[in-house]
C-alpha cells in the first residue's frame, strides 16, 4: 500500500474518532462427514435467464453488529439482477424458507 494514502487514512480516521475492532477468530461449527455423498445439483448451473422473473436465486447470511447477530436473507431476479425481497431478522426462522 502507499505510504502516503496509508498516512491520510489514519488522520482521517483520527479525525474522524474511528477506530478499528478486531474480529474473533474464527471458529469451526460444521462437522465434517466423509462418508456424505452429496446432493446432486438439481439447478443445472449456470443460470440463464432471458426475461425478468423467470428465475430467482436466494442467499442467507449473518452479520455481527454491537447488538447482537442479524439475519439477512436476499431473493434476486437472474436476468435483471436487482434485488427483488429481503428479510432481515434478529433470529433465524423457518418461515424463510
Amino acid at each position: 500500500m502507499d505510504p502516503e494514502l496509508s498516512d491520510k487514512g489514519v488522520r482521517l480516521m483520527q479525525l474522524g474518532e474511528i477506530k478499528v475492532e478486531s474480529c474473533k477468530a474464527y471458529r469451526v461449527t460444521t462437522q465434517w462427514n466423509p462418508t456424505h455423498t452429496p446432493q446432486p445439483d438439481r439447478v443445472q448451473r449456470p443460470i440463464q435467464s432471458t426475461r425478468r422473473n423467470q428465475a430467482w436465486v436466494a442467499d442467507a447470511t449473518h452479520i455481527h453488529t454491537h447488538q447482537g447477530t442479524l439475519h439477512l436473507a436476499i431473493v434476486m431476479d437472474v436476468f435483471s439482477r436487482r434485488i427483488v425481497g429481503y428479510q432481515m431478522a434478529a433470529r433465524q426462522s423457518a418461515k424463510w424458507i
